[in-house]
């Protein structure tokens, strides 16, 4: 029995390792189907037993739906995040001359923060 599982585990590696994400809907689908089968494994072979196993199968159900969501991220919210990253590296040199004065007048005056 544990075999036959272990042969079935090592095909649904196989096809997480053959995924598309090129073609995000493909991919997407593919990942849903292996969802599903691993829900289907879980009820029909008396998991319930076992915690961890249990909690093996939801963790990995739990990041094939983070690899859907992953996959069908935008060319425009990737761009997006692009300008996010380069405005915050540039802030990083820019607030750190201005910390010390933001420090000695916070100290000063705590209520001065109401008028950043």
């Amino acid at each position: 029995k544990d075999d036959n599982l272990r042969s079935w585990f090592s095909g649904i590696e196989q096809e997480v390792n053959k995924l598309d994400f090129t073609e995000p809907v493909g991919a997407g689908r593919k990942i849903q189907h292996l969802i599903s089968a691993l829900e289907e494994v879980e009820q029909f072979h008396q998991f319930g037993q076992s915690l961890q196993s249990k909690q093996y199968l939801a963790d990995t159900r739990e990041h094939l739906l983070w690899m859907v969501r992953t996959a069908n991220i935008s060319e425009e919210v990737l761009e997006t995040f692009s300008v996010i990253a380069d405005a915050s590296y540039a802030w990083g040199p820019i607030i750190s001359n201005y910390t010390v004065q933001l420090h000695d007048r916070i100290k000063k005056d705590p209520f001065s923060t109401l008028k950043l």
